[in-house]
């Protein structure tokens, strides 16, 4: 071999090194588990697939379901052995349900959530800016100013929001939202109750004081028997109600702002790359839906004598008349 050939055989080892060191490969395997097989996480679950298989060359990252609880409170057995025996580089959990079992099972494998509503009040995370443990995520809370914007578009002359809440589920969240209203001129008049139970008196009384009833998510407010209820007072008395979600406009509700799941699935693929890439969960925060959807009810309208903006309607996702 001639002593240029050698040299240039020599410049293409070194430089070949050079690009293993700059981008080194690597397998990485992601269990998932589901807290259920419905159409939400499995967007979801689409959305993360397209950002980890967008991945720079060189990172073989495996997407595995490990499990679906079905309703189900822990995880199987069967798949907290399967998820051992892989040794996952991390887990991603889907819902609520899935992140209490995964957390529970794997306290210190990092953990990327998905699909959670209040993760701070659900006593997942210390933070949303920085968890204080193994877990981080993209979560399904718009925040409260995009809301109350959106209350705005919709009722201009408000300047008294209503909201019932339970104290365990929702105190830090109706703290700022507190503080938020204020910020933006308004006035958040809260109705704190203990139990189902309590909620017809909270409203009746709510009501009396206020241009508007917002909503939070709330297990001891919101039951099959107290939506039903809130929906016909607040019909039967012309008042605005801003439902959590589509299904409640489709009910009877005036308003509600919904997110693109298979988009909340992205940023948690977003997070997932950030930990594969070497970063701490507890040091990466939580995110919030940046495609939000605004739903509307023509009908609730005008039963409550109200005329949303056309500028409003034309850029409402979904009208129910």
């Amino acid at each position: 071999m001639t002593k240029v050939k050698q040299t240039g055989w020599m410049f293409c080892v070194i430089f070949i090194l050079c690009l293993k060191l700059a981008f080194p490969s690597y397998a990485a395997t992601i269990a998932v588990v589901k807290s259920q097989d419905i159409e939400a996480y499995n967007l979801a679950l689409d959305g993360i697939r397209e950002v980890l298989s967008g991945i720079s060359a060189g990172k073989d990252v495996e997407v595995w379901l490990a499990a679906d609880l079905q309703g189900a409170k822990r995880l199987p057995f069967s798949a907290i052995d399967s998820i051992k025996a892989k040794n996952p580089t991390l887990i991603v959990a889907l819902g609520s349900a899935a992140t209490t079992a995964v957390q529970k099972e794997f306290p210190n494998m990092p953990i990327v959530f998905c699909m959670v509503l209040n993760p701070v009040a659900s006593g997942f995370i210390k933070s949303i800016h920085a968890s204080g443990n193994n877990l981080t995520g993209a979560s399904l809370d718009i925040p409260v100013e995009t809301q109350f914007r959106e209350l705005l578009s919709v009722l201009p002359r408000i300047k008294r929001i209503g909201v019932i809440y339970n104290l365990e589920e929702n105190r830090e969240v109706i703290n700022e939202a507190s503080l938020i209203a204020k910020g933006m001129g308004l006035e958040l008049v809260t109705a704190v109750v203990g139990s189902e139970k309590a909620v017809p008196d909270a409203l009746d009384d709510l009501i009396k004081k206020v241009d508007a009833i917002w909503s939070v998510s709330d297990n001891v407010v919101f039951t099959p028997q107290s939506i039903q209820y809130v929906l016909l007072t607040t019909l039967r008395n012309e008042m605005p109600f801003m439902g959590i979600s589509p299904s409640y406009v489709k009910a009877g509700a005036l308003m509600a702002l919904s997110c693109d799941y298979k988009d909340v699935g992205r940023q948690a693929g977003d997070v997932a790359s950030r930990v594969l890439s070497g970063e701490q969960p507890t040091n990466i925060p939580i995110t919030a839906p940046r495609k939000v959807y605004l739903s509307l009810n023509s009908i609730a309208a005008e039963q409550i004598k109200i005329k949303i903006p056309s500028d409003v309607t034309a850029r409402a996702k979904e009208i129910f008349k």
